[in-house]
């Protein structure tokens, strides 16, 4: 394992696959936006919660898929719960992405392009609530895995657009 402390984060690097991020709060630059920046083809998400003012993460993702260039053509896949609170956003993303129904299971992760998987670690009452914590992971079977899961919950989702004529 190699730690690395620079600035306002800290990597552990468990091998090449595995990553542990713990990002300062109070940190301007995110690790998030990056990957998204460098994703070419697939964005595949769960939201536990679907928030402009829910965790940092879904804020990245917002402001990704507000901003991405369009010409791009990344295909965005997202699952997340729909309620009444969150019906009007749900609305706006169904117009650009296909998103999906799902009863809340929480925990935000996110495959992108089918190589990479990310997981915000939701703050506790852990000595480390004060930062953001991610698992990166690039093992190729691990985020073969990841997929599968994500294709499960997918499968057994309802399609926004019927959520939201409920």
């Amino acid at each position: 394992m190699i730690m690395v402390i620079s600035g306002d984060s800290i990597l552990e690097d468990f091998d090449d696959d595995f990553q542990l991020v713990i990002d300062k709060k109070s940190s301007k630059s995110s690790r998030h936006s990056n990957f998204l920046l460098d994703t070419t083809e697939t964005i595949d998400c769960y939201l536990g919660q679907l928030s402009k003012s829910g965790s940092t993460f879904s804020n990245f993702l917002f402001e990704f898929l507000r901003t991405a260039d369009k010409k791009k053509k990344i295909r965005v896949r997202l699952v997340t719960t729909i309620n009444p609170e969150n019906i009007e956003l749900a609305k706006e993303l169904t117009r650009q992405f296909s998103v999906y129904h799902t009863d809340a299971s929480g925990g935000d992760f996110c495959i992108i392009d089918g190589a990479l998987y990310f997981y915000h670690i939701e703050n506790s009452v852990h000595k480390m609530a004060r930062y953001h914590r991610q698992l990166l992971s690039k093992n190729v079977p691990f985020v073969k895995l990841q997929q599968a899961l994500f294709e499960n919950l997918l499968n057994h989702a309802i399609p926004a657009r019927d959520k939201i004529k409920e």
